[in-house]
C-alpha cells in the first residue's frame, strides 16, 4: 500500500491523518499520472472536456457547500439557459431544474 495525500501538499495539503489514504502502488501512480497535482475543479474540467460523455456532467462540490447533506449546486441550466439552485429528486436520483424541470447530472447509486 502506498500512502495517499488526498491534497496534495503542493496545493497546501498536510501530513495530518484526514489528508492521508493507503492505496495501491499502482492505482496511487496512475492517479498521479491522470491528475496530476490538479485542484479539484480543474480536474473535473479535464474530465468533462476530454473523457466524459457529453450527456454526463462530473462535478466537484466543495463538502461546505452542502445542506443537509445534499449538495447544493447553483448553475445555467443547459436546457432553459437561466441559472437557478438546482433541486434533488430522491425518486429519479438525479437533480432537475426548479424553472423548467430539465433533469441534469444523473447520479447512480449512493449519493
Amino acid at each position: 500500500m502506498s500512502r495517499h495525500h488526498k491534497k496534495c501538499s503542493s496545493n497546501g495539503g498536510t501530513n495530518a491523518e484526514y489528508n492521508i489514504s493507503y492505496v495501491p502502488l499502482t492505482d496511487h501512480r496512475a492517479w498521479h499520472g491522470f491528475a496530476k497535482n490538479l485542484l479539484p475543479p480543474q480536474l473535473c474540467d479535464l474530465i468533462n472536456q476530454k473523457y466524459l460523455d457529453a450527456e454526463w456532467m462530473f462535478i466537484c462540490v466543495r463538502r461546505d457547500k452542502m445542506e443537509n447533506g445534499k449538495t447544493v449546486i447553483s448553475m445555467k441550466c443547459p436546457a432553459c439557459g437561466e441559472t437557478s439552485t438546482l433541486r434533488w429528486d430522491e425518486a429519479s436520483k438525479a437533480y432537475y431544474c426548479p424553472l423548467c424541470g430539465a433533469k441534469l447530472i444523473p447520479m447512480h447509486g449512493r449519493r
